[in-house]
């Protein structure tokens, strides 16, 4: 499996400044196209990437405890958000008002 193997908080933590290690983890997918957003405070990361398929879609991955989530195995996945699903959180109203509150 490609990708990299334990890439939790501890992992974060030293290597989560340089988008180029993030893409690194890319088990389960094609490539990571582009890191979108980053949070240190909260351990998570929003990339663009693209499916093994071809696809493109959003991968989101929390660096919590000792593998991060997801993970398979110990190896540090994304959690696939894909482009029907993306549709919804940036058009529904009541996700906006619970991210706004």
């Amino acid at each position: 499996m490609a990708g990299l193997k334990f890439c939790g908080e501890d992992w974060f933590k030293q290597h989560g400044h340089n988008d180029q290690e993030i893409k690194r983890i890319t088990s389960g997918v094609q490539s990571v196209d582009k890191i979108i957003e980053k949070d240190h405070e909260n351990n998570w990361v929003l990339a663009k990437i693209t499916q093994t398929d071809g696809n493109h879609a959003l991968g989101i991955r929390w660096f919590w405890n000792k593998s991060g989530f997801p993970n398979r195995s110990g190896w540090g996945v994304w959690l696939v958000i894909n482009k029907s699903m993306a549709k919804v959180f940036c058009n529904n109203s009541h996700i906006k008002e619970f991210a706004e509150s």
